[in-house]
């Protein structure tokens, strides 16, 4: 855009030293006081007034009204920079797509590696279950082991007294016998029957050693008192 010189529309003009004047500018109708310096020095131009204005600030400083303010123009270049910036919907999709896949691959793995534990598992629990059953057996065979010594021992103890009741049976027997037969006597009415008793257990051997040491000490001391009275 052409810039333009405001001083030279002042120079044509006659203004008293306090006056207004309208300009439309922009479509707005602009009211501008001019006041007349006392000193030359202080304008921007001999001879002509010092022209202050709201928008424009001094006229006279050469300034051009179409040129766009600084701060509107860092806002408009930081709009334009953080739509530039932000993701277009492909890249938007794309990393989408790059997300699923991902999370398929690591779903597809997470699978894998839990059908792996399942077998490993399942072998472990199979072989626990082997080995179970093993020692049960061998539980058994030890059982059945411990079991026939004592089965074995009150068989051997059944027979000896099996033997010993037989034995016994057989004594008695022969016992009877001897009884029975004639050569035992009758005690006569001389002797009493424990002595009688005692005679026939001597004959049939019956005695024990206990009444035997008994009756051994009993003739021991007859003799003694048989000597003393001598």
């Amino acid at each position: 855009m052409k810039r333009t010189n405001c001083t030279s529309c002042f120079k044509s003009l006659s203004l008293s030293p306090s006056s207004s004047i309208l300009f439309f500018f922009f479509g707005r109708t602009l009211t501008l006081t001019v006041t007349a310096s006392s000193s030359t020095a202080s304008s921007p131009v001999d001879g002509l007034p010092t022209v202050r204005s709201p928008i424009t600030g001094f006229l006279g400083e050469d300034k051009d009204l179409d040129e766009p303010d600084d701060d509107v123009v860092d806002e408009d270049n930081a709009n334009s920079a953080s739509i530039s910036s932000c993701p277009t919907m492909d890249k938007i999709g794309e990393e989408l797509r790059l997300v699923c896949c991902k999370k398929e691959g690591l779903r597809e793995a997470f699978e894998l590696q839990w059908k792996e534990m399942e077998e490993h598992f399942d072998s472990i629990a199979k072989n626990l279950d082997d080995r179970l059953g093993i020692l049960e057996s061998k539980e058994k065979e030890l059982g059945s082991m411990e079991r026939r010594p004592k089965e074995l021992g009150n068989a051997c103890m059944e027979k000896e007294k099996e033997k010993e009741l037989s034995s016994m049976k057989t004594w008695l027997k022969e016992v009877e016998a001897m009884l029975a037969s004639s050569s035992l006597r009758m005690p006569s009415s001389s002797i009493g029957a424990m002595q009688w008793r005692r005679r026939r257990w001597r004959r049939l051997g019956l005695e024990s050693d206990q009444r035997r040491r008994r009756r051994r000490r009993r003739r021991e001391g007859r003799r003694k008192e048989r000597g003393r009275q001598v």
